[in-house]
């Protein structure tokens, strides 16, 4: 269990990380247009990496790729625009928390659901400071945690909820469902077409 210290380190290095890897991805991206961002994460405590995507990018993939799959939507581990973390702090700070778990499985699970937590509280600062823009205002970017090796797929839903106003989120939540008319992956995909 983090206690309240060690929970706004983690939390303001996130800050950091986040505004300082966003700002990099806008600068990259030029005029594109982002619709989702997210924070990668893998089981073991180890990963942390931002990153986002663009209606743009996605068109390019889209466009060289034989087939449609909606993975390439919301894979983050598979989106165009990286974050900026040359020296992965966050990283080196969960990670010498868990050092201090003696190996109890317990623990473990309780730092991994306060990370995950201090990770979305950090999210939600970025949105409340502005940090994502008019996409995120006009209610056209889905933020969200994602563990890239699949260990948790229940966080990118839990995450969404906890993020995004509730039409989008549920939206995300039909993201995988091709027969629903709300599905965020079909509504980019209409905005593709625009």
């Amino acid at each position: 269990m983090m206690t309240p210290t060690q929970w706004q380190h983690i939390h303001d290095l996130a800050v950091a990380n986040i505004t300082q890897s966003f700002l990099h991805m806008r600068a990259q991206a030029a005029n594109e247009r982002f619709y989702g961002f997210g924070l990668g994460l893998v089981e073991d405590l180890c990963g942390f990496f931002c990153a986002g995507n663009t209606l743009e990018s996605l068109q390019r993939v889209l466009d060289d790729e034989e087939d449609d799959d909606s993975g390439w939507f919301w894979y983050i581990s598979e989106w165009a625009y990286e974050g900026v973390d040359d020296d992965n702090a966050v990283h080196h700070a969960i990670t010498a928390l868990d050092t201090e778990t003696d190996d109890d499985p317990e623990q473990y699970v309780q730092l991994c659901r306060d990370y995950e937590q201090c990770l979305i509280a950090a999210l939600k600062t970025c949105d409340n400071n502005g940090l994502f823009g008019a996409e995120r205002t006009a209610g056209e970017m889905v933020l969200y945690l994602h563990y890239a090796d699949a260990s948790d797929e229940t966080i990118d839903n839990t995450s969404s909820a906890q993020l995004n106003p509730p039409a989008l989120h549920q939206a995300f939540l039909q993201r995988w469902n091709q027969n629903a008319s709300n599905s965020l992956t079909d509504l980019i995909r209409d905005r593709l077409d625009d």
